[in-house]
Parts: structure tokens; C-alpha cells; sequence
């Protein structure tokens, strides 16, 4: 018995078209994952809903000013630290 998938609908699958996007700028994908866990986080400890999960991220991504690629570990730990501390600020959780 084969298990149909379906492929996300950018246009009705809120989020997909951003996150997609910061798949394929590489130096970004930190970036989101860093955001997820603090919105995921947020989600567990009660702060926000699980359907602000992903809205959250999208927001955190559509603010811009990135950070460049990173050239070393330390320019990696600062990018996850300011998504984290982006993603905190913008769900108001300490």
C-alpha cells in the first residue's frame, strides 16, 4: 500500500515559501534552525500556540539584515545567537 505525500502549497502552506528560500542560502539554514528552536521552545513551555511556530520563524527570516556567511566557528555562534536573541525578542519570551 503506497502512502500518498503531498508537496506544501507555497501559496496556502504558511511559511514554506520563506523557509525554501533560507534552505537555499546556506549560511542562512542555522540561522532558521536557531529561530525554530527558540519558537518550538516558546510552543513546549505554553507562550505561544503551535500554529505560531512557524509564523514566528517567517517573521524572524522576513526582517532581514542577515548576517554574511560565516568564515569561522565564531561568526556560526554569533549567527545562532542573534537568531535566538532576534527570535526571544520578537515572542517576547525570556
Amino acid at each position: 500500500m503506497a502512502i500518498p505525500i503531498a508537496i506544501p502549497d507555497d501559496d496556502r502552506s504558511t511559511g514554506f515559501a520563506n523557509i525554501n528560500w533560507t534552505l537555499t542560502q546556506s549560511h542562512l539554514a542555522g540561522y532558521l534552525n536557531a529561530a525554530n528552536e527558540v519558537a518550538v521552545a516558546a510552543f513546549l513551555a505554553g507562550h505561544i500556540p503551535f500554529t505560531r511556530i512557524a509564523l514566528s520563524v517567517e517573521a524572524i527570516l522576513q526582517q532581514g539584515n542577515h548576517p554574511p556567511a560565516p568564515a569561522t566557528l565564531d561568526d556560526v555562534l554569533h549567527i545562532d545567537q542573534a537568531a535566538r536573541a532576534r527570535a526571544r525578542e520578537l515572542l517576547e519570551v525570556a
